[in-house]
């Protein structure tokens, strides 16, 4: 059997593969809404933060947003998942070897590594961040969320 899930990535990275979005941007692949954040203002200022590289940035402030993101993501999203569940339906609507999708790169935050984690904690299996620029699949070093989800969890 092949695995439903094999790994996330970012839209820019992704040039061929079952890619389903995740993310609020419209696409040309199918969106899978259930894991779309519900509130989308942290995010975008997470990322206006970001890009003002040449002013001193908050970092304090910026952890804090992401930190509250996470929480309102876990709040309203992942608490609510019945693992088995969604994983038939993903497989059902969109079939095997999905690589779940948002606009940000590797290294940015964001919610589908959020996810990625979240999903490991609770089964033990680790998804990987993946890119598709040639014909093999290539895994990458994601940004890992376990610990400060394990927090907000276990708060």
């Amino acid at each position: 059997m092949h695995p439903i899930l094999i790994g996330t990535g970012s839209f820019s990275n992704l040039e061929r593969g079952n890619v389903v979005s995740i993310s609020s941007m419209e696409t040309n692949y199918p969106t899978f809404q259930k894991l779309v954040p519900r509130d989308i203002s942290y995010q975008d200022e997470i990322k206006r933060l970001k890009r003002v590289r040449e002013e001193v940035v908050n970092l304090p402030y910026l952890k804090e947003l992401e930190d509250d993101f996470i929480k309102d993501y876990y709040q309203s999203v992942l608490k609510h998942l019945y693992i088995e569940g969604l994983m038939k339906e993903m497989r059902n609507r969109f079939g095997e070897e999905i690589i779940l999708a948002t606009e940000e790169d590797a290294d940015e935050f964001n919610h589908r590594r959020i996810f990625a984690d979240y999903l490991e904690l609770e089964t033990g299996v680790y998804i990987p961040e993946v890119v598709t620029k040639t014909d093999s699949i290539q895994k990458i070093q994601p940004v890992r969320y376990k610990k400060r989800l394990r927090k907000i969890i276990g708060s």
